[in-house]
């Protein structure tokens, strides 16, 4: 399902390198503030999907099972 989110999200033709650069995911993590990623010892980058998306490595990226460490749960955040 959500490869289908992200593909529909490119422009006709377009084959992103990277998938942090498919819209999709721009929209999903642009709410993230530079605290909670580069800043964030516990973090440090985008691209440790696992440290935050506690069940990546089942293939399961839900906002449920989201952790940042030092903010908690993201359902608990005020967005």
């Amino acid at each position: 399902k959500r490869s289908r989110k992200i593909m529909k999200s490119l422009p006709s033709g377009d084959t992103p390198v990277r998938v942090s650069e498919t819209p999709y995911f721009i929209d999903k993590h642009g709410q993230l503030s530079r605290e909670m990623v580069q800043d964030n010892p516990g973090v440090v980058s985008i691209s440790r999907c696992g440290v935050c998306h506690t069940t990546a490595d089942k293939g399961s990226f839900s906002e449920s099972a989201i952790r940042i460490p030092g903010f908690g749960r993201w359902e608990d955040k005020d967005r």
